[in-house]
């Protein structure tokens, strides 16, 4: 049981965005809206938790020499199978992200919890994983899109809400940049960096 309630605060001790740093170029390219991120924190989560199941189940059956190859063979197939539907369903986000979706199948995040955790452990604590994870991408990259749009459009689409500080406001526009979008996440970074500094200051005296 104990080992269960920490697998599910991976996705806050171990954030795949803030302390792990993997899969930045979606992460980046992806939230420049908070359309835009919601969609991929929402594709990259389902993947996730979908191939950790598979991944756990097919462990005794996926031979070492080729797991990695079955890994992304796996992730690939159900990367396309949401393109196409994004595509088909959700033209809109799909115009503004679906150059990003394909980026899932080679994301460091999901390779990197089936390699680690899911071939290691059973389908139920795989499956956890992939959710807590997922979540923890989720939600930072939702936070990310939400300032980015916020600060550098005056506007946030999802709500279809424009001129959120007034007309007066001057956006800065540099924050729609990847260039822009890597400083906020460096302020996020840097924020909990401090946080842990701080908490590990007051355990220590």
């Amino acid at each position: 049981m104990k080992n269960e309630k920490s697998t599910w605060l991976n996705g806050i001790f171990e954030n795949p965005i803030l302390v792990l740093t993997l899969g930045l170029c979606p992460v980046i390219g992806a939230s420049v809206t908070l359309k835009g991120a919601l969609y991929m924190g929402i594709c990259t989560l389902v993947v996730l938790f979908l191939s950790n199941i598979l991944v756990s189940s097919l462990k005794n059956i996926i031979g070492d020499k080729i797991r990695i190859v079955a890994y992304i063979l796996i992730i690939a197939t159900m990367v396309t199978v949401i393109k196409i539907l994004t595509e088909a369903f959700l033209p809109t986000i799909y115009s503004e992200i679906g150059n990003y979706i394909a980026l899932i199948v080679v994301n460091c995040l999901i390779l990197g919890r089936a390699e680690s955790f899911a071939r290691k452990n059973s389908v139920g604590k795989a499956a956890i994983d992939g959710l807590s994870m997922g979540a923890g991408f989720l939600v930072v990259i939702s936070i990310l899109g939400l300032v980015r749009e916020l600060f550098g459009m005056n506007a946030i689409s999802l709500f279809k809400v424009t001129e959120v500080f007034g007309a007066n406001f001057t956006p800065l526009s540099i924050l729609t940049s990847p260039a822009g979008g890597l400083f906020v996440l460096a302020i996020f970074v840097m924020l909990i960096n401090g946080v842990k500094l701080l908490s590990n200051k007051g355990r220590a005296k």
